[in-house]
């Protein structure tokens, strides 16, 4: 069979420049534009073939070097299906360079969060309208006729024409104003060679706050007006984000101007537009007095993630979407090595563990995975890659690069990388060639083991004698029963080992077959293989070596991140039929006195994780139980008050202690929250921010009438912080009232609930064991509803994946029916995952739920 062929456009003519000029009508929801794009021909034809989706062309014409005459477009015809227009010509064009394309039309500023879009919001009594772009991938069709794929970068020459008063952004600082018939007339200057998905344009009433880097960036944080103050915290960590990046790098960044935008309507978290980076509020905005350490923390990592992009997506861009993960990845790596540097009391290494990390290892262990190398065709397939393979995968398998190469070592590899490829395209081969070029190691052939076959091993240490350590690889396979012995990567290994009277010492090796031998010390103590978790596999240990650590973990002497992986990988092994469930429990048994964050976050995930999968068993009051006697000694020492002078992490431990007791059905704990929130709403005290969400939802759930649900949703609809806003939609969704849950997802779909929430509202439903059923028939009702709002987008994934938190094989058969019958190009493989999802949950429950309560 012959391999599939990218849908690309004819690559006959090149853009080297567009002059785009653009009129929104804010009243109106349209726009007027004009666009001349200079192109180079590299063949001669009778036609030209861009992209154009959603557009009206009203005039197109062709301009050709040495002719007196502009040529008028003799036919002008749409293929829906490819998202092009082809303008057809009298004569044929011929090969040359400097060649004018100029086409004039007309647009709508749609309501569906993609391409040239309005965004609604309430202010001083009133609504007002902004006019904002999202481009990626590949919606800056719908904003102007061009070639709209990323290996055709060109200058971008933007002139915005306003209403006066209005704010007008773009990439780049503005060149010149006027004002022409009553209207201001902004021409910004030409950016740097670019794709088009990070072009940007913005016409709002906007205010902001600014400052700038010691070499002379500005650098500005835009927000509605009267929320400036709150736009102040990423405005400290984008300042400081820059200088980190121009030294890490070795590449100052090259615009003049670094833009930080919070858009009330935004699909994504943020987009990393060149120069004009936008935003949900909820991804920007700290609100000191009301904003919990949860999003001071957010707001940190994506304003990191987003500039990072600046060097790597931006200067350098995939050639193609089949390597998306080049740009997610990275970001989703350095994004930590940044907010760690800027804020190290944070232990943010520890957190990626529990994140980026995990993610990875949850969804990569299912057989419906994809390499981080994934080929895409078409335009509808790509957001379907827009998963934690290429953003925590990704990040995770170039953590594992960075420490196999060494810190100083890969950062040097990557500016020879950037210096050879700026303002240029490249594929993952590109950068495997220049980092084994730069440092003469086995790059290429380390990393395709990892990037182009999906899953992970896990490594197996036992004892072969008294001081001789065996590793052997397997696909680790979250399915019970299910092995795959064959698949090999190259792991590089690392091994700390305690030796007695002196320092713990760190061995390596390379696990290239199925497995290596290590000679340990004669006077070894323990043996902790993937310390820090850089490497992307899975440890199980045998017995009389987990029998060595676990005094260790007791007693707070390995690290944290060491702590919480033994039994994340064991809570792993246990799932999928590896390890006797007992054994994960005698194993977590050791965690009784653990007071780090970090490792109790971990803990609640496999705790949990094992709750939610026995509450329609008989005994599972009883796991509650015991999971409400294990947190005796941490519960001991938390408090509900802040504590004057504690670390953010010391207040997040409290909100997720307090949450896992409440979850537990922790009576003390619920019988606190309800009152407190009674109290904070009646006084506006004694509920700490860090608190608040955890509260709300436990007296949503305890609440014996629909007191709590109202009190709260008049909260939602009286506070300006979207945050908060969130934090009471979500509870609402947690009642155990089939009526309330009813209104909730009748508010979810209404105005009031914006698009981009409207998912996160649902699935709080969709979560809840009272509610999960109906949220399923609900989006199955109203699936023609979410399918025309959402289109074939990531919201869309998303409200399909928290709409399937079933555990039997009826429900897999009847989701994996319904989503077959209503296809949508980009739910093939979320279709797919789910309903495996659901399988293994079955299959989980006949394994796990008797052997943990005779245990």
């Amino acid at each position: 069979m012959a391999e599939r062929e990218r849908d690309l456009l004819p690559g006959v003519a090149h853009p080297r420049q567009y002059d785009v000029r653009l009129e929104p009508d804010l009243a109106a929801y349209t726009f007027k534009g004009e666009v001349d794009v200079t192109i180079d021909t590299k063949e001669a034809v009778t036609e030209l073939t861009l992209h154009c989706l959603d557009i009206a062309i009203g005039r197109c014409s062709l301009r050709v070097p040495g002719e007196p005459e502009e040529r008028e477009a003799v036919a002008t015809t749409f293929d829906a299906s490819k998202e092009t227009v082809t303008f057809r010509f009298a004569t044929t064009v011929p090969v040359a360079e400097g060649l004018v394309l100029r086409v004039s039309y007309t647009g709508c500023l749609n309501d569906k969060m993609k391409g040239f879009y309005r965004s609604a919001y309430e202010a001083d009594g009133s609504q007002k309208i902004m006019a904002v772009t999202q481009f990626e991938a590949t919606d800056a069709r719908r904003a102007l006729p061009c070639w709209d794929e990323p290996s055709y970068k060109a200058v971008f020459v933007v002139t915005l024409v306003v209403e006066d008063g209005l704010t007008a952004l773009s990439n780049m600082p503005v060149a010149s104003e006027a004002m022409v018939g009553g209207k201001r007339v902004v021409k910004f200057e030409p950016s740097p060679l670019m794709s088009t998905y990070l072009l940007a344009f913005l016409v709002g009433d906007m205010s902001y706050v600014a400052t700038s880097t010691p070499d002379g960036v500005d650098v500005r944080v835009y927000t509605q007006r009267g929320k400036e103050s709150q736009g102040k915290f990423a405005l400290e960590v984008a300042v400081k984000a820059i200088p980190y990046y121009n030294d890490y790098f070795g590449i100052s960044y090259p615009l003049p101007k670094m833009d930080l935008v919070a858009i009330p309507d935004f699909a994504a978290g943020a987009m990393e537009n060149w120069g004009l980076v936008t935003y949900r509020e909820t991804a920007l905005l700290v609100d000191p007095a009301a904003s919990s350490s949860f999003t001071m923390q957010w707001v940190a990592i994506v304003v990191a993630h987003e500039i990072a992009h600046q060097w790597f997506g931006n200067l350098v861009t995939m050639e193609w979407w089949s390597d998306l993960w080049l740009n997610e990845g990275f970001a989703s790596w350095i994004e930590y090595l940044l907010v760690d540097h800027l804020f190290p009391e944070w232990h943010m290494w520890d957190e990626y563990a529990v994140d980026h990390f995990a993610a990875a290892l949850r969804l990569d262990a299912m057989r419906s995975s994809h390499p981080i190398e994934v080929p895409v065709y078409s335009a509808a397939e790509i957001d379907e890659i827009f998963d934690s393979i290429s953003y925590c995968k990704g990040s995770a398998v170039i953590r594992m690069l960075a420490a196999y190469l060494g810190g100083d070592t890969f950062a040097s590899a990557l500016n020879f990388y950037l210096t050879r490829h700026q303002y240029g395209n490249a594929t993952t081969e590109d950068l495997w060639k220049a980092l084994g070029e730069h440092t003469g190691m086995p790059v290429k052939e380390l990393m395709d083991t990892w990037t182009k076959q999906m899953g992970y091993p896990f490594v197996h240490a036992v004892l072969q004698g008294p001081q001789r350590l065996r590793c052997s690889q397997e696909r680790f396979l979250a399915a019970p029963g299910i092995r795959d012995e064959d698949s090999r990567w190259f792991v590089p290994l690392t091994v700390v080992v305690g030796v007695t009277g002196r320092p713990a010492v760190e061995l390596r090796a390379d696990l290239r077959e199925r497995d290596v031998f290590i000679d340990l010390p004669e006077d070894w103590t323990y043996v902790k293989v993937n310390p820090r978790c850089e490497g992307f596999y899975r440890v199980r240990y045998e017995p009389a070596l987990v029998a060595r650590l676990l005094p260790l973990v007791g007693a707070g002497t390995l690290p944290p991140v060491d702590r919480l992986s033994i039994q994340s990988d064991a809570a792993a092994f246990a799932n999928s039929g590896v390890m006797p469930v007992d054994t994960l429990l005698d194993i977590v048994s050791a965690y009784a006195g653990e007071t780090n964050f970090n490792v109790w976050s971990s803990l609640s995930a496999s705790l949990l994780g094992l709750e939610a999968l026995l509450e329609d068993t008989p005994g599972h009051d009883l796991f509650q139980r015991w999971v409400v006697q294990l947190l005796g000694q941490i519960r001991d020492r938390i408090q509900w008050d802040p504590v004057e002078g504690e670390s953010l992490v010391e207040s997040k431990l409290r909100s997720l202690i307090l949450g896992i007791l409440i979850r537990c059905n922790d009576q003390a704990a619920i019988t606190t929250a309800c009152a407190r929130v009674t109290s904070f709403l009646a006084t506006g005290e004694g509920l700490s921010t860090d608190l608040r969400s955890m509260a709300y939802r436990a007296a949503v759930r305890h609440c014996p009438d629909r007191t709590a649900y109202d009190a709260l949703l008049a909260r939602a609809r009286s506070s300006d912080l979207q945050e908060e806003k969130m934090r009471c939609y979500m509870a609402l969704g947690t009642s155990r009232d089939p009526n309330l849950l009813r209104e909730t997802l009748e508010l979810a779909k209404s105005d009031e609930v914006r698009s981009q929430d409207a998912v996160s509202v649902i699935a709080a439903v969709g979560r809840n064991r009272f509610g999960r059923h109906m949220a399923w028939e609900y989006l199955k009702a109203n699936w023609d509803v979410f399918t025309k709002k959402y289109e074939s987008g990531s919201l869309l994934i998303g409200l399909v994946s928290v709409c399937t938190r079933f555990a039997t094989e009826q429900m897999a058969n009847e989701v994996e029916a319904f989503l077959t019958v209503h296809p949508v190009p980009t739910l093939d493989r979320v279709r797919e995952q789910s309903v495996e999802r659901i399988r293994l949950a079955d299959a989980r429950i006949g394994h796990i739920a008797g052997p943990c309560y005779a245990w």
